[in-house]
């Protein structure tokens, strides 16, 4: 398996706790992870293990993994390529987003294992030296591995598979948004921490129309949210700074710092503009279309030049959180 990947923090996702070791396996070419108390086996291909609950896993899941498991670029390159660098193939104003986000990675030490959970492409996997990616999508796994020589995991976030306290640093960003087992996600990431947590959310105060515009004009005509247009839009979970705060705050993690990124309204309008053009319903297939049209990457750099003169105000896009897990006994 992954030269990087320490199998000894990772637990099966059946067993109660999740503190079951995993035990790497290789036959007739195959391999797979199996564990010491249930005996439950877990495919790994392409160097990525599948470490879904039983009651999820099936064979379309794995068949998806060997589908995208084929290197578009030829071979992964150490912390990613150049587009795994300047982060061009997920979106173009995440990266200006992501230029004031990297301030909060100051709380990593460089011997830190770090579990960015929710990873999707793997774009901050060139940001740490002990970096393990999370994601439940078959396509942006196997596009993050196939792009970096980090480890990623294909898995739940509600069944996080990695034993108690066996992650220093968990992220978990721009992902509780589109959940609504967002306290069972928590409390996952409050089990498998344990030092600090760096969260990054959408809150809905301010001009909320413009984070999500279909689910807003739902919610105000009384019916349920939705995953419309996943890219841009479907926050299924939208909740206000202070409902963020509380969630967290109750279900394991003491907020230590923080911090506003995002910008004002009209950093706002031309993200809500890139995502009505752009989005098509599925996410997944994101990354390589713009991986592939190079025509649009001129786009950056006016946002760059937008997201530095928009003023930053109290009611900017997202907010960083940084906490601290509770001792047991406080949570």
């Amino acid at each position: 398996m992954h030269r990087a990947f320490a199998v000894d923090v990772l637990a099966c996702p059946d067993c109660g706790g999740r503190a079951a070791d995993l035990v790497y396996r290789q036959d007739n070419g195959r391999e797979y992870l199996i564990c010491a108390v249930c005996d439950a086996e877990f495919t790994v291909i392409n160097n990525i293990p599948i470490l879904l609950p039983r009651g999820r896993m099936s064979v379309g899941v794995i068949e998806n993994i060997r589908r995208s498991a084929k290197n578009p670029s030829g071979g992964a390159t150490p912390g990613g390529n150049k587009e795994m660098v300047d982060w061009k193939f997920l979106s173009f104003q995440y990266y200006s987003r992501f230029l004031e986000f990297r301030e909060s990675l100051s709380v990593v030490k460089p011997q830190d294992i770090v579990l960015d959970i929710g990873c999707a492409g793997g774009s901050i996997s060139g940001e740490f030296n002990n970096y393990i990616g999370l994601d439940n999508s078959c396509k942006l796994i196997s596009f993050a591995r196939n792009h970096s020589d980090r480890p990623f995991v294909l898995a739940d976030a509600e069944a996080v598979p990695f034993k108690a306290g066996s992650i220093d640093i968990a992220i978990s960003r721009n992902m509780l948004e589109h959940t609504t087992k967002d306290r069972e996600i928590v409390r996952e990431i409050r089990r498998v921490c344990r030092t600090q947590c760096i969260f990054e959310l959408p809150c809905s105060d301010g001009v909320s129309f413009l984070i999500d515009p279909v689910n807003v004009i739902r919610i105000k005509a009384g019916l349920k949210p939705g995953p419309f247009f996943s890219y841009g839009f479907g926050h299924i979970n939208m909740k206000t700074e202070k409902d963020w705060e509380k969630l967290l705050t109750e279900n394991g993690f003491s907020i230590n710092d923080k911090r506003y990124l995002g910008r004002g309204v009209i950093f706002k309008l031309a993200t809500f503009l890139e995502c009505a053009i752009l989005s098509h319903g599925d996410n997944d297939d994101i990354p390589v279309r713009l991986v592939q049209n190079r025509k649009l990457k001129f786009i950056h750099a006016i946002y760059d030049m937008v997201y530095r003169l928009d003023p930053k105000t109290g009611k900017s896009w997202s907010r960083v959180f940084i906490a601290t897990p509770k001792p047991k006994d406080a949570a």
